[in-house]
């Protein structure tokens, strides 16, 4: 059996867990399976006290390594109200060891992929005793580049309860255990498992994680907050109410070293302007930070904030839009304006947040930068900056007004 308080020290476990929501569990049902990575939610628990007192409790799990036993001790009445003893108290085993083992692994995955360039292998354990699923048995030991492919479903947790976690791996690791690095991917032939019990042959079946949990829980908890772009068209459905004219609004001032060369005279990769922006907020390419905006929401800034998710590639030279990163990273940081709108993009409505920056050149000329859309993980790149246009601008400027200077 695992051992469920840390070896190690949790900042990353701590943070992921301190930046989720308290939902409702009917507002939690409501949620995308990745978004419900950043929200938190007992079935039979509404919002209050009771759900403030359990999340607190496991927020003490994880920061002071503090037991399954201490755990059930302090949210004792709780559960006893609502008849989780005896048969049923399996409930507050799951609460406690999904969630505690999720943050586990959101920091695990973090750690791992800074020390990726001298650890570049990952191997999954399966901690392989007489609880161990079958599937999960069945990966035990394996080891795989960490980016390749079979970490997409198989990075744990893996199911409600799943004691499963990684470790990074070195050629020397490799080297002094004889252990061999997998190519081929498992994940969905037919494996035949034995019952750890009897050691009888069970029938065959395909290899997959439980259902529900076949996605990359470490990447995918960072995930739901990070913009990428998207070409599909954006049209506004909200209307402003009681905002000022774009130009009484505040611009800063326009400063040269504001601005970065164009590709054509600097020489750079689109991996080169990325890390310009991601410094901006102390991150770097496979490195990512949450950013905590002028409204205290968290922003996750990360090199996926410039990756074409259908062509798995950066997409940064277009519209000159490497020479305004560090303005849209300033955007980001200071808006002048902050909108929450719906929106219409593909014929699907979603909600987004647009950040608008303003500036001002040599001139004296009020010029708008970027519109950042928050839609589903994806943003709108209204990148270009055209100093003389407001017009385009102002028509983005709809909605609720969350913050304005």
């Amino acid at each position: 059996m695992i051992d469920l308080s840390f070896d190690l020290t949790p900042e990353e476990a701590l943070s992921f867990w301190k930046k989720k929501m308290k939902l409702s569990p009917g507002e939690f049902a409501k949620l995308e399976r990745e978004a419900k990575l950043m929200a938190f939610a007992v079935s039979g628990i509404a919002r209050g006290d009771e759900l403030n007192t359990v999340y607190n409790a496991l927020a003490n799990a994880i920061e002071d390594g503090v037991s399954f036993a201490d755990f059930k001790k302090e949210c004792a009445g709780i559960f006893e109200r609502r008849g989780w003893t005896g048969k049923r108290a399996w409930r507050i085993d799951t609460i406690f060891r999904t969630n505690i083992q999720t943050a586990y692994n959101v920091g695990n995955y973090q750690q791992m992929m800074r020390v990726k360039e001298r650890r570049p292998y990952w191997r999954y354990s399966a901690v392989n005793d007489s609880r161990t699923r079958p599937a999960h048995r069945a990966v035990h030991g394996k080891i795989f580049p960490a980016d390749h492919p079979f970490w997409d479903k198989w990075f744990p947790p893996n199911g409600f309860r799943c004691r499963c976690f990684v470790n990074s791996v070195s050629e020397a690791d490799l080297e002094s255990n004889g252990w061999k690095v997998e190519e081929e991917d498992p994940t969905g032939r037919l494996y035949e498992p034995t019952d750890p019990r009897t050691g009888v042959r069970l029938p065959g079946r395909l290899l997959m994680p439980d259902s529900g949990w076949d996605f990359h829980v470490g990447r995918e908890a960072l995930k739901p907050l990070t913009p990428s772009p998207s070409d599909s068209p954006v049209k506004s459905l909200g209307s402003a109410a009681g905002a000022r004219p774009i130009e009484e609004l505040p611009a800063k001032p326009l400063a040269k070293e504001m601005l970065l060369p164009a590709h054509q005279k600097s020489g750079w990769g689109e991996r080169d302007y990325v890390r310009v922006f991601l410094k901006e907020f102390g991150a770097d390419i496979g490195q990512p930070t949450v950013f905590r905006d002028v409204i205290d929401e968290p922003v996750v800034i990360s090199d996926a904030f410039f990756l074409d998710r259908k062509e798995n590639k950066l997409k940064v030279f277009r519209a000159d839009r490497e020479v305004y990163l560090k303005l849209l990273a300033d955007t980001i940081k200071d808006p002048v304006e902050i909108w929450l709108t719906r929106v219409e993009v593909g014929g699907k409505q979603r909600i987004c947040k647009r950040y608008v920056g303003l500036y001002q050149d040599e001139k004296q000329k009020i010029g708008g930068f970027v519109v950042f859309d928050l839609i589903d993980g994806e943003w709108q790149g209204t990148t270009a900056f055209r100093p003389r246009n407001l017009a385009n601008l102002d028509k983005q400027r709809e909605g609720t007004l969350l913050y304005t200077k």
